[in-house]
């Protein structure tokens, strides 16, 4: 058990170093009459949040199945399930702020990490309302738990693991000056790009 911190820093770290060339998606738009548009690069970095997502949540349900199968145990695995339960929750959103989407991209992150496996809890309890056992409602939204925390970092992944590189409003200066004749005179102006 003690190599389970370690193997998660480890994974942590792998998934932090920016994602290989293959994975890139050169994007070309159309040049529009007369000038010739630059391309933009699209990178896809959710790999790493799949990658972190899912080892944090499978080695807190691993540590907790084999914990409550021992005796005397307990006080080791319930850190190394906690360590693991915040790498869960906390390495995607770590990981979008490192790659520079850190507000919207993180908390929404954040929000699917929570969110999905609340919602599943509910569908399972919901689906269980016609069992005749007791402890089929709790069993139910358990498993519904466990199959939404299972899909929520694949899908923080794929929807927001992408990064736009060059575009064209970057390359636009931040203000420009800008004359318009008029009849009896002219209109003169700073415009920009905010």
């Amino acid at each position: 058990m003690k190599t389970v911190p370690s193997v998660l820093v480890f994974a942590t770290l792998l998934a932090a170093v920016p994602s290989p060339a293959h994975a890139d998606l050169v994007v070309a738009r159309r040049p529009s009459a007369g000038r010739s548009s630059p391309s933009s690069r699209t990178e896809f970095y959710g790999w790493g949040n799949i990658l972190v997502g899912e080892l944090g949540l499978g080695s807190a349900v691993a540590i907790v199945a084999l914990s409550s199968g021992s005796r005397g145990g307990g006080n080791d695995a319930g850190g190394y399930a906690g360590l693991s339960g915040a790498l869960y929750l906390f390495g995607g959103p770590i990981l979008h702020a490192i790659e520079g989407d850190c507000c919207a991209k993180s908390l929404g992150a954040f929000g699917l990490l929570v969110g999905l496996p609340a919602t599943g809890a509910l569908i399972g309890y919901g689906a269980s309302s016609g069992c005749e056992s007791d402890d089929c409602g709790g069993e139910a939204a358990a498993w519904g738990a466990i199959t939404g925390a299972a899909l929520a970092p694949i899908v923080d992944g794929l929807a927001l693991g992408w990064k736009s590189g060059r575009s064209e409003r970057a390359e636009l200066p931040a203000v420009m000056p800008y004359s318009v004749p008029i009849a009896g005179g002219a209109t003169v102006g700073i415009m920009g790009t905010f």
